[in-house]
């Protein structure tokens, strides 16, 4: 069957964050491991940070939702999106209230007039998947889907706060002009973006390591996955920028193409707001 360009765009994220899972071993941890105490989710602590964040931001985060939270488009053959609802679980909520947490802090880095607008709810689910794969998260129109997993330990801090600004970079390509043109110049003579759904799935199937290289990093890709679209290699430099900053400061200063697509990032960014001046003030 022939996928549309919207559906085959949501296939290329899809298989995308999904080989995307990074192994990181940083992170902070929000919740001890010790006494039954420690382990216990305060409910009236997780409602509360919720309230804050819906009057702050105008955001809801929903985390007992399932499939009917996306789109006909994906919830229909063949994009067939599934996913798995969070339960009650004491396990469950302590991820919950962990990704949460995180939530709450990374938004921070997010002028307030600029998120209400841009972004109007975060789904979390335990697992997700479209077009028979699996995968981490993906944006559609003003909203943010995000896999967290069956319990912490299978994605640390460091991925989802990540996953967060991969997805949130996405709200923004779609809504501020990009200069895409200016942007693919800095890549190598006769090199091109994925246009095909095969193209895509091999890419997936055979690259599953998704430490960057010095090749790539000469290129002006921060990783394999960097290759696939404009936006995926936008979406790569944005999670970045917003999480690690002090690896991307260091790519920066030893690689020229890194550099220059960085500046772009940079004034792009500050388009949309000077307020994101505190987000790229080592750059």
């Amino acid at each position: 069957m022939v996928l549309s360009s919207t559906s085959f765009r949501y296939l290329i994220k899809a298989l995308i964050v999904v080989a995307a899972l990074y192994v990181y071993q940083a992170g902070t941890t929000l919740w001890s491991s010790g006494d039954d105490a420690s382990l216990s989710v305060r409910e009236d602590e997780l409602e509360n940070t919720l309230r804050k964040i819906k009057k702050q931001y105008s955001v809801d985060i929903i985390y007992n939702s399932d499939v009917s939270a996306f789109p006909d488009l994906f919830r229909l053959p063949p994009a067939s999106v599934y996913a798995k609802r969070l339960t009650n679980s004491i396990e469950h909520k302590q991820n919950i209230a962990r990704v949460v947490g995180i939530l709450s802090v990374e938004l921070k880095k997010y002028p307030d007039s600029i998120v209400g607008p841009e972004l109007n709810s975060i789904y979390l689910f335990s697992k997700m998947g479209i077009y028979n794969v699996p995968y981490g998260g993906t944006s559609i129109d003003d909203v943010i889907y995000m896999a967290i997993g069956e319990k912490r330990s299978d994605h640390n801090d460091l991925y989802i706060t990540r996953l967060f600004h991969h997805e949130m970079s996405s709200v923004f390509f779609r809504r501020y002009k990009f200069p895409v043109d200016e942007w693919v110049k800095i890549n190598p003579k006769g090199f091109s973006y994925k246009t095909k759904t095969d193209e895509v799935v091999k890419m997936v199937d055979e690259n599953r390591n998704l430490d960057g290289s010095a090749v790539l990093y000469q290129q002006g890709f921060l990783d394999e996955y960097g290759k696939a679209t404009v936006e995926e290699d936008f979406n790569m430099y944005s999670e970045m920028a917003f999480a690690q900053p002090g690896r991307l400061k260091a790519l920066q200063e030893k690689y020229p193409a890194i550099y220059k697509k960085i500046e772009i990032l940079k004034k792009y960014y500050l388009g949309v707001s000077v307020k994101f001046t505190s987000v790229f003030v080592s750059f």
